[in-house]
């Protein structure tokens, strides 16, 4: 049974160098495109960044909903509502 694990975890060495290595010489060959030569595909740094937008429009609507709960509260307790401020400064 010991020496099972050995032979899985020697396998798994393996495999992570072949890979290694085909990512490599993927990279130097052109075929996956690294422009700044930070070994991280430039696909993957666009996706990475559009996931970062979205993350943050996220995080802006949940703000908004918790805003808008309060108001929803008020309503349900009968209170006038407020509304948006008038620029002018008249009621």
């Amino acid at each position: 049974m010991n020496d099972s694990y050995l032979i899985l975890g020697a396998f798994g060495v393996l495999l992570v160098l072949v890979g290694m290595i085909a990512f490599v010489g993927l990279l130097y060959k052109g075929v996956i495109r690294d422009e700044d030569k930070d070994f991280i595909p430039d696909e993957l740094e666009e996706r990475s960044k559009r996931v970062v937008e979205e993350v943050r429009d996220v995080k802006n609507a949940v703000v908004n909903v918790k805003n808008q709960t309060g108001d929803i509260l008020d309503a349900a307790k009968g209170k006038k509502r407020r509304g948006r401020p008038r620029k002018d400064g008249n009621k």
